[in-house]
């Protein structure tokens, strides 16, 4: 049966199908192709105890070490093991507000499945539409520690506490941030990986869902700047308006756009 199984399979296995399956998945799938009926059958045991395998970091990858990782009897490839693109990161918003022309907010953020904590946590506004992109780094305001808090899917994990300032009159180029919808998102780097998710949608409780107004002064010019939350999923955005005058008469800035 499984002599039949490989050979209906075999022709239609194309790397598409491979990059989309869990390690665990294309690990069976390899080993039936091969012909490791033992082996598969170790796999497929070790699955089903419903615990989950160890992970390494390596060299920008992270492997999830199921049974005859980098066996010299079997010679399976490492992308079989390869996790890098199931491993997601996790930021919670924990405070935001104006201070003058200053965008400040804080976070805790983690990699799950990944031991320890994030060496390095950044924040990136990113121009929609565009991809202009303007890095922020952030200051540590605790030791990584455990966050009972934390996502409600994930509780208990080792986090880091971060903080960043954004000045909107010199954010770009030393000048006013440009007008157009500047989405936020935390970079987090952890032992060779660097992975990002956008902020806001995860919050504490006592984080204000409305949008805030600044009005913010250029070298020669002026623009309203608002943060909101979007309707889609709640992540926050940083929306540049060139016209105040205009602005009190159209109010479109101040309009829940749609974005993610």
């Amino acid at each position: 049966v499984l002599d039949s199984l490989a050979e209906l399979t075999r022709p239609h296995y194309a790397d598409s199908i491979s990059t989309a399956l869990s390690p665990a998945c294309r690990l069976c799938v390899h080993l039936l192709h091969a012909g490791r009926y033992p082996e598969l059958y170790e796999v497929l045991e070790a699955k089903d105890d419903g615990s989950r395998p160890e992970i390494l970091a390596e060299d920008g990858h992270a492997y999830e070490l199921w049974p005859f990782f980098r066996d010299p009897t079997l010679d399976v490839p490492d992308s079989c093991y390869d996790m890098t693109a199931w491993l997601r990161p996790r930021a919670r918003l924990s405070a935001i507000s104006w201070k003058g022309p200053v965008l400040e907010l804080s976070g805790r953020a983690y990699i799950e499945r990944l031991g320890g904590s994030p060496s390095n946590t950044s924040v990136v506004l990113r121009k929609r539409d565009i991809g202009t992109e303007l890095i922020f780094p952030t200051e540590a305001t605790a030791a990584p520690h455990r966050d009972p808090a934390g996502d409600d899917s994930a509780p208990d994990r080792t986090v880091a506490s971060f903080s960043a300032r954004i000045d909107v009159q010199t954010a770009e180029n030393e000048g006013l941030l440009t007008d157009g919808l500047w989405d936020i998102y935390a970079r987090l780097e952890q032992e060779g990986l660097l992975l990002e998710t956008r902020l806001g949608g995860n919050r504490d409780h006592d984080v204000d869902s409305d949008h805030w107004l600044r009005l913010v002064h250029g070298t020669s010019d002026v623009s309203v700047a608002t943060v909101y939350h979007t309707m889609n999923f709640g992540n926050i955005t940083l929306d540049l308006c060139p016209d105040f005058n205009w602005l009190t008469h159209n109010n479109s800035c101040l309009s829940f756009k749609d974005g993610h």
